[in-house]
């Protein structure tokens, strides 16, 4: 992915590839702990994880969203294995999270219009891609429960808001996380242009953000934002 702009599709590859270990989660801080490319990404964050014991069936696909508040998380957190015994095929998946998933830079440059959601669009981008590809892991594309716990119960919530998602879930189950209270387009702008002037850039100068690392880039949000 690009930073700060919507999700893109994955180029093709020739042959089977092996997806046998977790992929990288989102960025995050991780106090005390460094973590390699693997494990940690911020270009290659955007992954899935297809859990099923039968590929020749069709079975209802329950879709899970980790907690987190929008800001921490993993899919690795709540595995799908011992779900998915229950005749479903369960999708988790990571996403881009907290200031790389949410600064909204639209009122720096139209460039960004889509900044502000883009954590939320990798989440569409997933729902798409089960209901063009869950058949081949024997799932019902016509039968897609998303469901999530905290922060993931409000990423269910905001799904069900957005027309880009409509068609590619059929039921929501909302497990605590219900969003009461939101930023207004003018108060997220406002965040937008104050975290650029805590890295000393102007709005002409916003392209510039896709350079700043990102524990500088996460701390100038944090300063704004708290």
């Amino acid at each position: 992915v690009e930073r700060f702009m919507p999700p893109m599709p994955v180029a093709k590859w020739q042959g089977v590839r092996e997806c046998t270990q977790w992929g990288p989660q989102a960025m995050q801080p991780t106090p005390g702990r460094q973590m390699k490319e693997s494990e940690m990404s911020e270009r290659n964050s955007c992954v899935l994880n297809v859990w099923t014991t039968d590929t020749k069936k069709t079975k209802p696909v329950m879709v899970w969203l980790h907690g987190g508040g929008f800001e921490f998380g993993s899919s690795t957190w709540n595995p799908g294995m011992q779900l998915a015994k229950k005749d479903v095929v369960v999708v988790s998946i990571n996403h881009r999270l907290n200031i790389l998933g949410f600064l909204d830079l639209s009122a720096c440059s139209p460039k960004y219009k889509f900044s502000a959601n883009v954590g939320m669009l990798d989440i569409v981008a997933a729902l798409q891609w089960v209901k063009d590809n869950i058949r081949q892991f024997g799932g019902d594309p016509s039968n897609v429960t998303i469901f999530g716990e905290s922060g993931g119960g409000g990423k269910v919530g905001t799904l069900m808001c957005m027309p880009a998602a409509k068609g590619l879930f059929n039921k929501a189950i909302i497990m605590s996380g219900t969003i009461l209270n939101v930023n207004t387009k003018k108060m997220s702008e406002e965040l937008g242009k104050a975290v650029l002037k805590e890295l000393r850039l102007t709005p002409a100068q916003t392209d510039m953000i896709k350079n700043v690392p990102y524990q500088k880039l996460y701390e100038a949000g944090a300063s704004r934002y708290l």
